[in-house]
């Protein structure tokens, strides 16, 4: 019979310890003395079980418990734990279902140092004992973790309340990442991140910009502090703004190092006052292209700005912050005109073409595979004499296949309905550009630019433009974009012009 070892810790403690050679050990022992084919289960490292992360599709176990419903995983076996609070931490309403589903399915649950197993035949000879069993052993977990994560709270509350009285003490939430804790001195220090910090404070000084100063730190490469990687508005002015800076926290001053004086951080708080933009009329014509335009070469979203004569411009907002190379803008007058007189001039066979039967097609090949994957995956399970590392490789690129089968199945699936849709959408832009005149396309387009001040309008065309486009890619340098509509056609580059 096949046993599952499951290994589980929550701590990265725990993790440079011996808790995955611990627990592996101890289930190699038992199925060497009782003859079972131990398989081992991928360890959950660092994964609390409390709160139940523990027991959804994602991780581990919950991968594990998915395939015993779905048929992947032969029954009867045997889940090998550590305890069962390594099963689960959580409230035992919410876990002693789980639990008692899994038995029924044939999945025998084996605690190896309370030596006490868990089947569905244990549970209809003798209930009384042995749900009273699990229930002890949940609820235990639980009240153990509740315990647990009080003496965490207390822990850092006094902390808080040290830090606030000026003793320094280490609180990894609390500390930014231009300091570093040293151990031996028990004290705060600058780390590298610090230099970054004052060349922000000074080029802000001397450019008066945010959005400058974002540039230059993108364009000098300067490294974020976090896993981004290009600098934004709102962190430079977030950090332009931070008292810690001074070495203050939480209004007690001298508690960080220093990086930015008193007087710099002043001047730096009246110039963001000074510069701060003017709260202004909203825009008087409503986008009706927000969240479908992005830029070719960096992938950001491409936004709207207007000149002192209001003339609207289509600009990516990657090349404010100094992340994209793009040169130029569309005028957004022309960028809409082209891109609706397209849409208009075109009929609903020349929007679908010939999709309908390679989808369909497509379709049946992918249910295919992923049929003969799911076969060999039950193969794989039964053999006997293949390495566990072969195993698990086999195991792993055959579950990837077919996740990615699934996620394309979904999307073509839906896209053979797209016809309609695409179909609906356009009657719909029609009615708003043409009326109900069939013959006046001529008119409509020569009263383009009429229409298209009338912010009413605008708004009516929302609906429509969703039902057809999924995204626009502008780019800029060489005046073209392309549509990619809601059933993944893309159409040809459009030449928007000087």
């Amino acid at each position: 019979m096949n046993a599952y070892s499951y290994v589980r810790w929550s701590s990265k403690k725990q993790t440079d310890g011996d808790s995955f050679l611990r627990q592996t050990e101890l289930a190699r022992t038992i199925c060497r003395d009782r003859g079972w084919n131990l398989i081992d289960l991928p360890p959950e490292r660092g994964v609390s079980a409390y709160h139940g992360k523990n027991l959804n599709h994602s991780s581990i176990l919950g991968g594990f418990i998915k395939k015993v419903d779905m048929g992947f995983i032969q029954t009867p076996c045997v889940l090998i734990v550590e305890k069962l609070d390594r099963f689960s931490r959580n409230d035992v309403d919410d876990v002693l279902p789980i639990f008692l589903s899994l038995l029924k399915k044939g999945v025998q649950v084996y605690s190896f140092l309370e030596n006490d197993f868990y089947t569905t035949e244990k549970v209809k000879s003798d209930p009384i004992t042995t749900i009273l069993k699990m229930l002890m052993a949940f609820v235990g977990a639980n009240q153990y973790s509740k315990t647990l994560g009080s003496r965490v709270a207390s822990a850092k509350k006094r902390k808080r309340e040290s830090a606030l009285s000026g003793k320094q003490v280490w609180m990894y939430d609390c500390c930014p990442h231009y300091f570093d804790w040293d151990k031996e001195n028990e004290r705060y220090v600058l780390n590298d991140n610090s230099k970054t910090v004052k060349y922000v404070f000074d080029e802000y000084e001397k450019l008066k910009s945010i959005y400058q100063t974002t540039q230059q730190l993108n364009l000098k490469g300067y490294k974020t502090f976090a896993r981004a990687k290009f600098w934004a508005p709102a962190y430079v002015k977030n950090l332009l703004t931070a008292r810690q800076t001074m070495g203050e926290f939480k209004g007690v001053k001298g508690y960080f190092p220093r990086i930015i004086s008193d007087v710099q951080f002043n001047r730096v708080q009246f110039l963001l006052i000074k510069n701060a933009p003017k709260q202004g009329k909203r825009p008087l014509l409503t986008n009706f292209l927000r969240g479908k335009l992005f830029c070719s070469h960096c992938g950001k979203s491409v936004v709207t700005t207007s000149n002192k004569i209001f003339t609207r411009y289509f600009y990516c907002k990657g090349k404010h912050q100094g992340s994209c190379d793009q040169v130029t803008h569309f005028r957004a007058k022309l960028f809409e005109e082209t891109l609706l007189s397209m849409v208009l001039e075109s009929t609903t066979d020349d929007l679908i073409s010939d999709m309908d039967k390679s989808l369909v097609e497509s379709v049946r090949h992918l249910q295919a595979e992923h049929f003969t994957l799911h076969m060999e995956v039950e193969k794989l399970l039964s053999l006997q004499d293949i390495g566990m590392d072969v195993l698990r490789t086999k195991l792993t690129k055959a579950q990837k296949r077919m996740k990615e089968i699934d996620d394309e199945l979904l999307i073509k699936q839906s896209s053979i309905h797209s016809p309609n849709q695409l179909k609906h959408g356009l009657n719909i832009l029609q009615t708003v550009l043409k009326g109900d005149d069939d013959g006046a396309l001529t008119d409509c387009l020569s009263d383009m630019e009429t229409k298209l001040k009338n912010d009413d309008v605008r708004k009516q065309l929302l609906e429509p433009i969703n039902f057809l486009i999924k995204r626009i890619v502008c780019d800029f340098n060489s005046n073209e974009y392309w549509v990619e509509l809601t059933n993944g056609k893309t159409s040809n580059k459009i030449y928007v012009g000087d």
